[in-house]
């Protein structure tokens, strides 16, 4: 700065940079931010941007950007002939932004990352406190670093890290599609209900469910004996899901499925794609935060 006014062609900059406590983890949650692009800028200038701005660019950085960043202040500098500051003439000074208070469970975050990273596993997990809706964790592993992706990166770190068969940039918690499993054995039976089944009704599990000349086994070897709904559930006895899909079809599991939500947006408030997030912007979302991470602003 001492030496500015002999370079004309010199020009100091101050800028912020984010610093990630925890670097991966809960990479995809949090998000990364890195300076606005252009096609960013022209839809947000209106809301105060500048072309210099560092914006979020995934999760919770890209959707509460705009609450956390806050309005930046000025200084109206009188110098000499030499460049060299004389006088503040005017200045205003910034607005911080709010602070944002996540949901998560860090220490459940932290462990669970560790039990993925030791398995050597692929996945995700999602733990939700049931009475109010609030996430606790949100997995997503392999994840990958922030403070990589928040600086310029370089193609060895990026191809990296894009040809990796596991894909750590996608985010498995919400995103992708992937078989339920056995959770998903009461939406069945609410549709079997429906129809009229009594959960008292009992049958008799040998092992195999078989369909002409295709067979599905339980995971019990010579199956379950006798079985009602509640000793399904316990035991979580297949061929009593199959029997019964079988005997009323599949529009009334799709039915009740939908009822409870499965083949909608969660509505979460970790936006994975622009499109989306400039929806929200303009408010065609309203009910983002029904359900998420957001606990306080």
């Amino acid at each position: 700065m001492e030496k500015i006014g002999d370079y004309s062609y010199l020009e100091v900059q101050s800028y912020s940079k984010r610093k990630y406590i925890h670097d991966s983890l809960a990479a995809h949650t949090i998000g990364y931010v890195k300076k606005i692009t252009e096609k960013e800028y022209e839809n947000l200038k209106e809301d105060g941007y500048s072309p210099r701005d560092i914006v979020g660019k995934t999760g919770i950085e890209k959707i509460y950007d705009s609450q956390m960043k806050g309005k930046p202040g000025y200084d109206y500098i009188e110098v000499n002939a030499l460049n060299k500051a004389q006088k503040i003439e005017k200045s205003k000074d910034p607005t911080p932004g709010y602070n944002l208070h996540l949901s998560l469970d860090m220490r459940l975050q932290k462990y669970m990352e560790e039990v993925f990273q030791e398995e050597n596993l692929s996945g995700a997990l999602v733990a939700i406190e049931a009475q109010t809706g609030k996430v606790l964790t949100l997995v997503s592993y392999p994840t990958y670093s922030l403070t990589t992706f928040s600086s310029k990166i370089s193609q060895e770190d990026w191809d990296q890290i894009t040809n990796d068969p596991r894909k750590p940039l996608t985010n498995k918690s919400i995103s992708g599609e992937y078989p339920p499993g056995s959770v998903f054995k009461p939406f069945s039976a609410f549709a079997f209900f429906n129809n009229g089944l009594d959960p008292k009704t009992k049958i008799f599990d040998n092992g195999v469910y078989s369909i002409g000349k295709w067979s599905w086994r339980a995971w019990k070897k010579g199956g379950h004996g006798t079985v009602d709904f509640e000793k399904s559930i316990v035991e979580s006895v297949n061929p009593y899901y199959y029997k019964y899909a079988d005997q009323f079809g599949h529009e009334p599991i799709i039915d009740v499925a939908g009822n409870f939500g499965y083949g909608k947006l969660s509505k979460i408030d970790v936006l994975e794609r622009e499109q989306e997030y400039y929806q929200v912007k303009n408010g065609k979302r309203k009910d983002l935060n029904k359900v998420g991470l957001k606990e306080i602003q």
